[in-house]
């Protein structure tokens, strides 16, 4: 019954850093990551919150897994970089170079990550009862913590230095000629991607197997759990403020990434980066804001639900349409013409969805400004009510640069919709568009996040 209750009450997210693991023990094959760690970094990022009010170093951990999560978008969107260079040797050289840099960035994000995570644990371990965090198979051995920190820092650097070492094969082709001794390794390329590949998931594997065996023993240290949870209930859950925040900080951060994925890179007509990742995003912030007030806007939930499986609807569509056909097959074809047609249709639907979600999300800013903003917690009786609705008022100001870029954003999407093949330049006024919109709804809530701090700040 205790440990059922544990569980309803806190969640310390031992299980799910454990289960994050199977997105990230396979090799990378230079920038492309077959089993995306992005999913892991952001499930890793939402498990570390219970933990992160208990400890600065899991806090600091968390942010540099949150760090991940746009080194990883960064990452896709580099691809298309490569791609867009014509000739062979520069995407071979391109290639090297994203691959060196990233490989770079990301040992050096995560050894700091890991690294934090594990200090974290072992600090609490130091402070708590335990068997799981201190405790070790002999008493002659290191203790398990200690054991897994090193065997994850050695995979993250491992991991990071095999995806890029194939790649310098293309060195090779400065010094090759037909009449030089020196080979160019950069013909066996594939051969030596493969066998990064086979060794580094080997490794992988093993990795895995242990990270998970020593989140499943936390997550069974009864006596460390309990006493966690304890202080999380103590600490945190007995106060307003520091709930808040965090919530409030999650709910925008999942905002300003679905945002970003709100600019429209077109391959062969198709938009490979569909409005649906950020309208998954943006659904998965609304569910996130419940966490801060029970009772979100009808609207916002009915708009988030459209706006995905309208963009979902938009994008298979497109796919299909340009694989099966072309634009000017719609004056010489019925059946292109009518799935044009339709193509069109749910595209514009999607940039109504769009405009009811800016909408709902105005209306939530909003809401968040009067009901989280104004003058430090706890003050408001000594405070004219006056002045604090003019303190509102000046901070609800904030939200029209996002309506005017909202305004621009849907009219520029109509506008490309429609008029794309005509206008050649409608592709970058909808950039344009994008980059106000975007800039203008990160600032907004940049601000408010401040004015959300200075609120709480005595809790």
């Amino acid at each position: 019954m205790a440990l059922a209750k544990r569980k309803r009450d806190v969640n310390l997210g031992f299980t799910s850093i454990a289960l994050a693991s199977v997105f990230f023990f396979n090799a990378n094959i230079n920038i492309i990551d077959i089993i995306p760690d992005i999913i892991g970094y952001i499930i890793v990022s939402l498990a570390l919150v219970s933990l992160s009010f208990l400890n600065e170093d899991i806090d600091k951990a968390g942010r540099f897994f949150r760090y991940m999560i746009i080194v990883e978008a960064c990452k896709f969107l580099s691809l298309l970089w490569i791609f867009g260079l014509g000739r062979p040797d520069e995407q071979e050289t391109g290639t090297l170079l994203l691959t060196f840099v990233f490989a770079i960035i990301e040992a050096g994000i995560l050894f700091v990550a890991y690294s934090s995570l594990f200090e974290g644990i072992q600090s609490l371990g130091f402070a708590h009862k335990n068997t799981a965090v201190l405790g070790s198979a002999k008493s002659n051995q290191k203790s398990y913590t200690e054991k897994a920190r090193a065997f994850t820092l050695l995979f993250v650097i491992f991991k990071s230095a095999m995806a890029v070492l194939p790649e310098f094969s293309n060195l090779t082709s400065y010094t090759y000629t037909e009449n030089s001794s020196i080979m160019y390794l950069y013909d066996f390329i594939g051969i030596m991607r493969a066998f990064g590949f086979i060794i580094v998931t080997t490794v992988g594997v093993a990795w895995m197997i242990k990270f998970i065996r020593y989140f499943k023993r936390l997550a069974k240290d009864e006596d460390f759990c309990a006493e966690l949870e304890k202080i999380y209930r103590e600490r945190v859950l007995s106060k307003r403020g520091p709930m808040i925040k965090f919530n409030m900080g999650i709910v925008f951060f999942l905002f300003s990434a679905a945002f970003v994925f709100m600019f429209d890179l077109r391959f062969d007509g198709v938009n490979i980066t569909p409005d649906f990742i950020g309208a998954l995003l943006i659904l998965l912030a609304v569910l996130f804001f419940k966490r801060c007030d029970k009772r979100p806007k009808k609207l916002l939930r009915f708009a988030s639900v459209g706006y995905l499986a309208a963009s979902v609807s938009a994008y298979v569509t497109e796919v299909i349409f340009y694989e099966k056909y072309y634009y000017t097959a719609i004056f010489r074809s019925t059946a292109a013409k009518v799935f044009y047609v339709l193509m069109c249709a749910l595209q514009l639907l999607t940039a109504v969805f769009f405009a009811l979600v800016v909408i709902a999300y105005i209306q939530t800013l909003y809401s968040i400004i009067k009901e989280h903003t104004g003058y430090v917690y706890g003050r408001e009786s000594e405070v004219n009510e006056a002045k604090l609705r003019e303190y509102h008022k000046e901070s609800s100001r904030k939200l029209i640069p996002i309506a005017i870029g909202a305004i621009l954003v849907v009219a520029s999407d109509i506008f490309y919709i429609f008029g794309a093949e005509r206008f050649g330049y409608a592709g970058a006024l909808s950039i344009i568009a994008t980059i106000i919109f975007i800039s203008s709804a990160i600032k907004a809530m940049y601000e408010i996040k401040g004015d959300i701090e200075i609120k709480y700040m005595l809790e």
